[in-house]
């Protein structure tokens, strides 16, 4: 099909495609978009290319990475602007008010959803108003207005029923059934949800009447029907088993779960939810699992919650670092959406300016042909010719006068963005003081914690249940208290100027203290750590910096590498340098992990081989420490290949 379609055909055809598995594959989502968008570039359209970009940002928001999601849409709006594409500057608009909206930015989010609306109605573009009006009827049911969100919705749905876009009005009928379900206008809600099913039925689509089933099981759960419940719940299982699509299944297990539990029938909740719970940990999702483990524990006998306890404890150590992780990604959108915001203030400036100025030479252009024809015909012409001239010195006045003004403004816009870019710093500056803050005051209670588990652990009294839960409450502090340890540093190694405290050391006995420190650890896993040495025997540097830099490449390396393999230390000193080569026996990085593998609470896609804990900050203080000693350090191997660092450390600074 691809084959046989036209340039223009493929790229409309690759769109489609990446519009079409936003949801339920969103790597696809971005690999199509990327494909439509090479190919748009090649083909140098003149329209169009803000469409795969704002595609490529659904699907990092469907992976949760709001920040990506951002920069595509904000990328999205720009190439709009300068394409003079009105209907995707339009979508931009409205795709970036949805990401402003996820992190609760109301009022930045509105203002892109009435702009996407104000374009929309203006190109009398009926899809995109409708789009925009569902947009803001979720600002309104953010502020618990729900008789203002249903209005919006009801026009939203007259106008995609108008358009005969059933997909699109069957959306508009499951948002408003949610909303009549909120006001407990169940019979309303029930109206809009069987009309949607009808409509999905019309289009054999099973995963939207999937969706619409699970929708009505949800509703005579809350209006407290539950006589249909069982038949819904068989009828959406039939569809399931035919869609093979997880995350559906995941919401039906769960839904399934509540819907046997309100009915009395607690085996078979049970069952659904034990599904519920493998297939959230298989997709990383620990909100979820949580929820189910909790309702788990409620139905499973003490005997039996052993396992479920533990792996509570698990998904909500990761819930508190997601959270973490969010918060700072939360707060760097809010800060990009700022300067984002003055970047297209200023590129609309110029492009007014570019604008002005060639009006200005298209009318010197016409003087000069009036001047050369007036020449050439003589006198009979001079006064027609001095009349014009006075009009045109005029229209020059006039425009002079317009640059002036445009100048002005842009002078002020600039002062204003020198205003918030000194704002952005101290935003900058008050967010690492607070996280050093916190962290700092995390690690004293943390430590006390730790101190007390250990003389617990030393009663004799202890019963071995009991010394597993010590024990396992020791490893979680003491996790945690390294997390804060990587915080604090990595908070000081950004903050402080304070320069490296430089001394000769030898290479020998550096390396011999590094092999007995994890020479423990090794034996543990049955890995091989190797050091090998070459060159000069003593270096000067940093001896505490050197020691955090092989500290963090040797765990790494010995956390990532499986039983029964090897991990080697590799040392090379001259004159001028130290070289030190850390190879490690893991799966290695993919190219998506390369890409940002030194940025802060970066999770890469490798997992540690017997359940060690990472907190994504190990690189990220591994590239600071290089750089404050003038070095360098890189990835020489490729990817999914066994991870090889190199470290290189001029001799005193460079």
């Amino acid at each position: 099909m691809l084959r046989q379609a036209d340039d223009i055909g493929r790229f409309d055809l690759f769109c489609k495609i990446s519009f079409e598995y936003r949801n339920s594959f969103p790597d696809s989502t971005i690999y199509y978009g990327n494909e439509a968008l090479k190919l748009g570039e090649q083909l140098k359209l003149a329209k169009g290319l803000a469409r795969p970009l704002s595609f490529i940002a659904f699907g990092y928001s469907a992976k949760g990475d709001l920040v990506k999601s951002f920069r595509f849409h904000d990328q999205a709006i720009g190439i709009a602007i300068r394409q003079k594409d009105s209907l995707q500057i339009g979508y931009a608009h409205n795709n970036l008010g949805r990401i402003l909206l996820e992190v609760k930015d109301l009022g930045r989010a509105e203002e892109n959803f009435k702009a996407a609306l104000q374009i929309f109605q203006n190109l009398h573009e009926r899809s995109g108003t409708a789009y925009a009006l569902r947009s803001l009827s979720e600002i309104l049911i953010g502020r618990e207005d729900f008789k203002g969100a249903l209005e919006l919705l009801d026009q939203a749905y007259q106008i995609r029923k108008s358009t005969g876009d059933k997909r699109a009005t069957i959306s508009a009928l499951l948002e408003a059934a949610a909303v009549h379900r909120k006001l407990n206008d169940f019979a309303e809600a029930e109206e809009h949800l069987n009309e949607a099913r009808d409509l999905a039925l019309d289009l054999s689509d099973r995963q939207t009447d999937a969706e619409v089933l699970m929708a009505l099981i949800e509703l005579n759960l809350s209006a407290g029907t539950r006589q249909t419940v069982v038949d819904l719940l068989n009828t959406t299982e039939e569809i399931l088993k035919k869609l093979n699509n997880d995350l559906l299944n995941l919401k039906f297990f769960v839904l399934s779960g509540k819907a046997y539990y309100s009915i009395q029938r607690p085996a078979d909740a049970k069952s659904v939810w034990l599904k519920s719970r493998m297939l959230a940990e298989k997709l990383n999702n620990p909100a979820i699992e949580r929820d189910v483990i909790e309702q788990l524990l409620k139905l499973k006998p003490a005997s039996d919650n052993s396992f479920l306890l533990a792996r509570l404890k698990v998904v909500e150590d990761e819930i508190s670092q997601r959270e973490l992780i969010i918060s700072t990604e939360k707060l760097d959108l809010q800060l990009l959406a700022q300067k984002s915001e003055i970047e297209k203030q200023q590129l609309k400036l110029k492009l007014t300016e570019e604008q002005i100025t060639a009006e200005r030479r298209r009318s010197d252009n016409v003087v000069l042909m009036i001047l050369f024809v007036t020449f050439f015909i003589g006198g009979i012409l001079t006064a027609l010719f001095l009349i014009r001239q006075r009009l045109l010195n005029r229209q020059l006045r006039i425009q002079n006068e317009v640059i002036l003004r445009t100048k002005a403004k842009i002078t002020e816009a600039n002062n204003r963005l020198e205003i918030q870019n000194r704002e952005l710093q101290e935003l900058s500056a008050e967010k690492d003081s607070l996280m050093g803050i916190v962290a700092h005051d995390l690690r004293t209670p943390l430590s006390h914690i730790s101190g007390f588990a250990r003389l617990i652990g030393m009663e004799g009294t202890l019963t071995p249940v009991q010394k597993d839960y010590v024990d396992r409450i020791s490893k979680t502090v003491d996790h945690g208290y390294r997390l804060v340890s990587d915080l604090l540093n990595l908070n000081n190694f950004k903050s402080t100027d304070e320069k490296p405290q430089l001394n000769e050391i030898s290479i020998k006995d550096f390396a011999e203290t590094l092999f007995s420190n994890y020479s423990k650890v090794a034996d543990e896993k049955k890995i091989s750590l190797n050091i090998q040495m070459s060159g000069e025997t003593t270096f000067i540097t940093d001896t505490m910096l050197l020691t955090r830099i092989l500290e963090n490449l040797v765990s790494n390396a010995l956390k990532f590498s499986p039983l029964n393999s090897v991990v080697t230390v590799e040392f090379s000193a001259n004159s001028n340098q130290l070289t030190i080569i850390v190879s490690d026996s893991g799966p290695g990085f993919t190219e998506e992990d390369i890409s940002g593998m030194f940025r802060q609470f970066k999770k890469l896609s490798a997992r540690p081989t017997a359940g060690e804990p990472s907190n994504g900050l190990g690189l990220a203080i591994l590239k600071r420490i290089t750089n404050k000693l003038g070095g360098s350090v890189e990835l020489i191997s490729q990817p999914r290949q066994s991870a090889v660092f190199r470290v290189i450390i001029p001799k005193g600074l460079s």
